[in-house]
C-alpha cells in the first residue's frame, strides 16, 4: 500500500513539475503539443529504425495513412532517402509532417559534421524539423556548436540529444547557446528514468522514448500487471505503454516495423489511464536497461 501511494505521489509531483498545459494529451496523433521549451510537434510518431530504405518506406507510408504525423529516421540507417519519398508519395503535405533524423557521431573535423548534415538535408528535402546526436562521442561538442548554426539558419528547427545524461548531457550544456530541446532514451515501464525525465524538465527539456515498449521484448509484452491493465480497456499491452508515455507528458516513437503496427499505435488516443494505473505501471519500475534490437 505504501509503495503504491509513493508510486501516485511522485505521478502526481512530475505532473506538476511539467505543468498542465502540457500534459493535456492530444486527441489524435496528428495533434501538436507545446514542449517545455515553447516549440510543439505530435507525440506519437513512426520509428524507421533498423529499416531498409524499401520496408521503411513502406513504413512511412502506413504510418502517415493511419494518421501519424511524425516519422524518425537517421543517418546510420541509411534510409532518410526513402523516407522523405514516401512522404511525397503519401499526398500528405510536407508541412503538416515532422521530420526527426540522428547526426551519427564519429565526425571528426567541422567539414565532416557540416557534409552529413547538408547530405540529411539534400535527402529530406533541404529542412528537418529536429536533428538530434545519435550517442555521446568524442567531439560531440563541435558536432553540438555546428548544429546551432543550422538552427539559426533556419535548415534545422530544433536540436536534440540521445542517450545523453550525467556527465555527458552536462557536456554539452556547458558549451551550448541553445538548448536541446529534447532528450531522446530507451524508457518503457521497466526502465521509467523518473529523476532523468525530472531533471530535463527543470532544464526546459522534453523527453522521448524511441522504444516504449522495449522494442518489442517478450518479458515486457507479458507482463501481467500491463496485462490485467490492458483488458480492462479492451486494449494491447503496447497500447498501454504507449498511453503511459503520453499521459507522463513524453514523446513516444514506437517502432513501426509490421504491417498493421501504425494502425495499432494511434489507438493509444482511445482511451486513458487512471491514476491508480499509473502508479501501478509506476511500481513495475526496475532501471531494466538494454540495447535495443530489431523486432
Amino acid at each position: 500500500m505504501l509503495k503504491s501511494w509513493r508510486a501516485a505521489l511522485g505521478v502526481a509531483l512530475a505532473l506538476l513539475a511539467l505543468g498542465a498545459r502540457a500534459w493535456e494529451v492530444p486527441s489524435g496523433p496528428a495533434e501538436r503539443v507545446a514542449l517545455p521549451s515553447g516549440d510543439t510537434m505530435p507525440t506519437l510518431g513512426c520509428n524507421v529504425w533498423g529499416l531498409s530504405p524499401m520496408n521503411a518506406y513502406k513504413s512511412v507510408l502506413a504510418s502517415l495513412g493511419a494518421g501519424m504525423r511524425m516519422v524518425e529516421t537517421s543517418q546510420h540507417d541509411r534510409n532518410e532517402g526513402k523516407v522523405y519519398k514516401a512522404i511525397k508519395d503519401s499526398g500528405v503535405p510536407r508541412e503538416e509532417v515532422f521530420i526527426i533524423s540522428k547526426l551519427e557521431p564519429g565526425k571528426g573535423s567541422p567539414d565532416e559534421v557540416r557534409r552529413s548534415i547538408d547530405a540529411s538535408l539534400a535527402k529530406l528535402g533541404g529542412t528537418i524539423d529536429l536533428m538530434v546526436i545519435n550517442w555521446p562521442y568524442l567531439g560531440d561538442t563541435l558536432a553540438w556548436r555546428i548544429l546551432e548554426e543550422y538552427q539559426q539558419s533556419g535548415k534545422i528547427r530544433m536540436i536534440g540529444l540521445c542517450e545523453y545524461e550525467g556527465e555527458d548531457l552536462s557536456r554539452i550544456l556547458s558549451v551550448a547557446t541553445i538548448n536541446p530541446v529534447i532528450l531522446q532514451s530507451a524508457i518503457n515501464p521497466y526502465n521509467a528514468m523518473e529523476e532523468n525525465v525530472r531533471n530535463a524538465r527543470r532544464l526546459g527539456i522534453a523527453y522521448e522514448s524511441y522504444a516504449p515498449m522495449g522494442k518489442g521484448r517478450r518479458h515486457l509484452m507479458d507482463d501481467p500487471t500491463l496485462g490485467a491493465i490492458a483488458e480492462r480497456h479492451h486494449k494491447t499491452p503496447a497500447q498501454v505503454m504507449i498511453r503511459w508515455c503520453l499521459q507522463r507528458g513524453m514523446i513516444a516513437m514506437p517502432a513501426c516495423h509490421r504491417a498493421g503496427h501504425a494502425a495499432d499505435d494511434v489507438g493509444a488516443f482511445s482511451f486513458s489511464l487512471s491514476a491508480e494505473e499509473m502508479a501501478k505501471i509506476a511500481e513495475l519500475d526496475r532501471g531494466e536497461t538494454w540495447v535495443p534490437v530489431d523486432d
